[in-house]
């Protein structure tokens, strides 16, 4: 209580209170507990901050010193005596000393107690002084501060906060205490204890003794993650505005201060703060944004702009009409407790509480309090309390009239300036501290503006329309309004005239509205060289002269008129030239012709002639020219194309198709019949994307190298607008580059090189062309490498540029042809379970351009390694695969063999197919790896066991299938070197039917393989 409430930032400057003028950090002001309100003339210098104590009262400066006067018990006003100030004459103004802080320093905020004050310096330390019997001065003592010489200024200790904690907020209370509202957020409360209102859960008094300030002083616990914004005091509890805009209440709460629907006091006790201390319920969904402390009562500002308030309400200081004290039993909180009734549409912004009274500022800079007023402190110029009776608040409560209200405005009118501007002008009156122009239809501010300004030009209003306002002066005291007066803006000067039909003696003229409003009247004088003129008035934008003469010039003048009859200073003004063409234009211009189907610009040009179109008055004098996004359209173009034969549109929309058509004109104006539309043309300003397909017939991939030197390509794609109309492409070596039309053009996505290529790594670049002729702006590329040509019949051996060899010896092969080597991305991998192989990672796809497999002679193949291919394996024992197609295995290339020191292997073969190197380890044995799958197998599903084995060398092998029981069920004898009975990979199939063709029972069956005089047995499970 006494302290300047904090959250108000923004509040309209009270000037005829003269406490907010230059504010620095809160505009408001205090009612006091003496029950009286501070009134300093407009012209005094700002006191941005006053704070009221028991019986004193403290004003914080625009300069950031601090005067107080009144008793001066204790010291309360800080002058190092006991001698009261303001009671007596030519001890205020000049004569009263102010407060010494110490040297250098400042106040930034202030507050008064009881017989005590305090301040937040510029530096953020606080310094309290005066009264100090329960320690309220901070100190850890009970001396009083300021009663004597040599106690303040740098002799006046600084109140421990806390290590590097400073303050930005003080309040203080009449019990007495002091609360800091600290530079992190936290609040700490030092002096009288007795109801908890310190909030640490005793009674025990603080600050009165040595070691209970500073860092021994504990913050007050306000809930997991919860800070303070806001604090106040009232004479035995303190509230806070938490930073989530809810408030806590703690201390003395005998009347239901602290809004928790009892009278049970809190902070007095353990495990009563923190998480245990309930927020006051301020209604559904609603929060505070400032907070009001008064003598065993709280106020709260919420979100909305109401003020809500609760606890003792002895002299109706909760504003709701009765004596009935809120906020101590069930159900008077939250939504049940009543807001208080400010009047009609009016909101706070500011609020302040003395003892039994509160004030608050509105939203219209008005003030309005209630409460006790036995000394007139609610300033309504009587003593009755205001709020303890029904019939007393809302629009009856009257503002706090600190001067008279002005008087209204006279002379109230305006000048209309042009088509979209007023200026309204009033008499100036007394008293005010400026005008508002508003509207008289809704109320909404049209202007707001300073005092002594008798004029407002608005702006921006529509033409040839009845604008009806009143000017408001207005004061602390109120507001008066004037008179309304309605004045309309000017109608637009009509615009683009044209002559749009004739008669034998008659002429239709028309034109443009400019922006005129429906029902715009206007005036068309017409007369000849040394004639009268003649009027008419019509409210539509075309009209009929008739009663014309032949080889007679004719003047016009047209004007707009506003509602006030007034017509616009200019118009148009036009003449007929020497004489009236009667006769429309006959045949036609020529249908207008594009630059095509489609076009890749904005810009579309037509062009037309003549054609039949004739005139025998006035001739031809021009063209109208409509283009537009459908037949007889005009949204691209619509007007004069002068008296040319083209005419160029511009704005033409991507993907857009445009038609043109054309009309004639006389020299009098007068228009022929139209054209034909033109054929249309599209427009596509877009650029076709990379081509999505690029293939070679010649080079199927991009890895390994090619004999052939002319390779062809295959290009489709992308979808475009106006479609692909070809492609640019080049080859080169490098593998970045830009198309343009000067590179070879294709139609037809189909490329075949005519230069021969030289060996190397080539790229092969490609971009679209659409039907509009734009290019794709970034091209595609095909990676392939091109090696000489290789004939077999001349040139024996050929090395691959990765290191393959093939050796073809004479007669081989019967014609030329060309050798393709690839690496497969796929390639078959060894068969599972066998042992005796370990595959590498080098494999190659050999093949003859003409498709030649076969040979008469053995060609010895040559595949490179390196070290990392064959880690971990046995390098002695790599040896040459090829892979049987038709048996879906590996096979191995007997004669092959390994040059470790050179790393590579070779090995005579008589066809092409695909060759790899692996890791061969033959089993002792003749048959090895044995194996079968799947294990078991459902021959009457279609599956058929497929049974794997291994040969060291090449021998008639018999296959057997017996039952549990010895019978022999199937059998297949296979001849040395057949497949199957060669060396190497061998596989058979079962189809799980007997030798005479009925199909195996499920069960487990013994497979019985022979090789000579080896012999192994595998178990097959058929279900």
């Amino acid at each position: 209580m006494g302290e300047i409430v904090s959250g108000i930032e923004g509040l309209t400057p009270l000037t005829r209170m003269g406490q907010i003028r230059e504010a620095k950090n809160c505009q408001a002001w205090v009612s006091l507990p003496l029950l009286f309100i501070l009134l300093i003339p407009a012209s005094a210098s700002a006191i941005p901050i006053v704070a009221a104590g028991y019986y004193h009262t403290c004003a914080l400066l625009d300069n950031g010193t601090v005067k107080c006067w009144g008793a001066n018990l204790r010291g309360g006003l800080g002058l190092g005596d006991t001698v009261s100030r303001g009671d007596g004459p030519g001890e205020m103004g000049n004569n009263l000393p102010t407060v010494s802080l110490g040297t250098g320093r400042t106040a930034a905020a202030i507050t008064a107690g009881e017989y005590f004050s305090c301040a937040v310096l510029d530096n953020g330390t606080v310094k309290c002084w005066g009264q100090n019997s329960e320690g309220q001065l901070g100190l850890g003592d009970i001396d009083h501060r300021g009663d004597g010489p040599g106690e303040m200024g740098d002799s006046l200790p600084i109140v421990s906060l806390g290590t590097g904690r400073t303050a930005t907020a003080i309040a203080s209370g009449l019990s007495p205490h002091a609360c800091a509202l600290l530079d992190n957020n936290t609040v700490k409360c030092w002096g009288k204890n007795s109801a908890g209102q310190l909030g640490l859960g005793d009674t025990n008094s603080r600050g009165d003794g040595p070691s209970e300030m500073g860092d021994s002083l504990p913050t007050i616990s306000l809930g997991t993650g919860r800070t303070a914004t806001a604090i106040t005091a009232g004479i035995s509890h303190t509230c806070a505005l938490l930073d989530n805009g809810m408030v806590k209440c703690w201390g003395l709460n005998s009347y239901g201060g602290l809004g928790l629907e009892d009278t049970v006091s809190r902070g007095d006790g353990p495990s009563e703060m923190g998480d245990s201390l309930p927020t006051v319920s301020l209604g559904t969904g609603r929060t505070a944004t400032a907070i009001a402390a008064g003598g065993y009562h709280t106020c709260a500002l919420l979100d909305n702009g109401m003020v809500k308030c609760w606890g003792q309400n002895n002299g109706g200081q909760l504003g709701l009409g009765d004596i009935n004290h809120r906020g101590d039993g069930p159900g008077e909180m939250g939504d049940s407790l009543p807001a208080v009734s400010l009047g009609t549409g009016r909101m706070a912004i500011a609020i302040a509480s003395g003892v039994h009274d509160i004030c608050a500022v509105l939203d219209n800079s008005t003030v309005k309090c209630w409460g006790e007023n036995g000394a007139g402190q609610l300033g309504l110029g009587g003593s009755g309390a205001r709020g303890d009776g029904p019939g007393e608040m809302g629009d009856n409560l009257p503002i706090v009239a600190i001067v008279d209200p002005p008087s209204s405005p006279g002379s109230f009118g305006g000048s209309v300036l042009g088509t979209s501007s007023i200026t309204w002008t009033w008499a100036n009156v007394s008293y005010e501290d400026g005008f508002k122009v508003i509207s008289s239809s809704d109320g909404n501010m049209s202007g707001n503006l300073a005092a002594n300004n008798l004029s407002f030009t608005e702006t921006n209003l529509s033409t040839n329309t009845a604008y009806t306002r009143r000017v408001m002066a207005f004061n602390i005291g109120g507001a008066s309004s004037s008179t309304a007066a309605t004045l309309y803006t000017l109608a637009a000067p009509p615009t683009g005239f044209a002559f749009v039909e004739v008669g034998v003696s008659s002429l239709t003229v028309s034109w443009g509205a400019n922006d005129n409003s429906l029902g715009t009247s206007y005036r068309i004088d017409r007369w000849t060289a040394g004639g009268s003129t003649t009027t008419m008035t019509i409210t539509v934008t075309s009209a009929t002269l008739d009663g014309l003469f032949s080889s007679t010039t004719y003047y016009l003048t047209i004007r707009a008129v506003n509602g006030d009859g007034v017509s616009t200073p200019s118009g148009i003004t036009l003449s007929t030239m020497t004489s009236v063409d009667m006769t429309l234009p006959t045949g036609f211009a020529t249908t207008p012709t594009d630059a095509g189907i489609y076009v890749n610009s904005s810009s579309l040009t037509f062009s037309w002639t003549q054609g039949s179109a004739a005139d025998a008055e006035s001739g031809i004098a021009g063209y109208y020219l409509q283009v537009g996004s459908a037949p007889a359209g005009s949204n691209l173009f619509d007007g004069d194309a002068g008296n040319i034969l083209t005419k160029t549109a511009t704005g033409a929309v991507d993907g857009q198709t445009y038609y043109a058509r054309v009309r004639v004109k006389n020299g009098d104006g007068l228009y022929g019949s139209w054209s034909e539309n033109s054929n249309g043309i599209m427009v596509d300003l877009t650029a076709p994307g990379a081509p999505s397909v690029i293939v070679s017939t010649t080079h199927p991939d991009s890895v390994n190298g090619y004999p052939i030197v002319n390779p062809s390509f295959g290009v489709s794609g992308p979808n475009d607008l106006s479609g692909i109309a070809g492609y640019y492409w080049k080859i080169d070596s490098l593998s970045g580059a830009v198309l343009t039309s000067t590179h070879t053009f294709s139609s037809t996505g189909s490329i075949q090189t005519a230069d021969l290529l030289a060996d190397g790594t080539w790229y092969f670049h490609v971009a679209a062309k659409d039907g509009a002729g734009n290019i794709g702006t970034s091209a595609a590329y095909y990676k392939f490498i091109v090696d000489a040509e290789v004939n077999p019949l001349s040139d024996n051996v050929y090395n691959s540029t990765d290191g393959v060899k093939i050796e073809i010896p004479a007669g081989a092969v019967s014609s030329a042809t060309q050798l393709i080597i690839q690496t497969p991305s796929a390639p078959p991998a060894p068969p599972d379970g066998d042992s005796t192989v370990k595959a590498t990672p080098v494999v190659r796809d050999i093949k003859m351009a003409d498709g030649t497999k076969n040979f008469q002679k053995e060609v010895t193949i040559t595949l490179p390694y390196t070290a990392s291919d064959v880690a971990g394996m046995n390098e002695n024992s790599l040896r040459l695969f090829f892979y049987d197609e038709n048996q879906k295995y590996w096979a191995l290339v007997s004669n092959s063999t390994v040059d470790t020191a050179n790393k590579k292997v070779s090995g005579g073969v008589r066809h092409f197919t695909l060759f790899r190197i692996m890791e061969y380890t033959p089993a002792a044995s003749a048959i090895v790896g044995l194996s079968s799958y799947p294990n078991p197998f459902a021959p009457l599903k279609g599956e058929t066991a497929r049974i794997r084995y291994n040969l060291d060398q090449d021998r008639e092998t018999v296959i057997r299938i017996y039952d549990v029981m010895g019978g022999l069920v199937w059998d297949k004898t296979i001849a040395a070197g057949e497949s199957g009975g060669r060396m190497g990979p061998n596989e058979v199939s079962w189809d799980g039917k007997t030798g005479d063709g009925r199909w195996a029972a499920a069960d487990v069956y013994i497979c019985l393989i022979e090789a000579g005089w080896q012999k192994v047995k595998w178990k097959i499970g058929v279900k």
